[in-house]
């Protein structure tokens, strides 16, 4: 699934950021809102700050706007080289 994947939108789990790298692949990452640990915000973070051509993130309230996440979109589909599908 990743390999046919042109952009992954997922949360935070240090497991998939990593699978994301490992196939690198852009993605809009949203992490996990908990009010005991800030551990998938830090991960998603870190990542984006490494690796800032894979991984955008998004904080979830942000998503209370429903242009913002279409505006990533929109960015993505007008930056993304032609799929090759």
């Amino acid at each position: 699934c990743y390999a046919a994947a042109d952009l992954i939108i997922s949360r935070a789990g240090a497991g998939m950021l990593f699978e994301i790298l490992f196939f690198e692949k852009p993605s809009i990452i949203i992490p996990l809102e908990a009010h005991t640990t800030s551990h998938q915000r830090d991960n998603a973070y870190a990542m984006q700050e490494q690796y800032p051509e894979l991984f955008t993130v998004i904080q979830q309230p942000e998503l209370n706007d429903q242009s913002v996440l279409r505006n990533h979109l929109d960015t993505f589909l007008n930056t993304a080289p032609p799929s090759t599908f």
